[in-house]
């Protein structure tokens, strides 16, 4: 049975525009690295959609805040 969505993310445009110059601008320096960034950030979307209570949309945003999926280096 394919795990289905319980919600539906919706990324604001200045949001995706942001996310394109992060990958073009780390891919100028390691390409592999901007696809690898690039892979990352759909694969934790997907996981916000699937399990939304990873993360807590009502408290503050900080460097403390839990994070959806695996660090990048792994």
């Amino acid at each position: 049975m394919p795990d289905k969505a319980k919600f539906v993310v919706r990324l604001l445009s200045i949001a995706e525009d942001d996310l394109d110059e992060i990958v073009a601008y780390v891919a100028l320096d390691n390409l592999t690295a901007a696809l690898k960034l690039a892979d990352r950030f759909e694969s934790n979307v997907a996981s916000l959609a699937r399990f939304p209570e990873l993360v807590d949309c009502y408290g503050p945003l900080d460097r403390h805040s839990p994070v959806v999926g695996p660090p990048l280096d792994e």
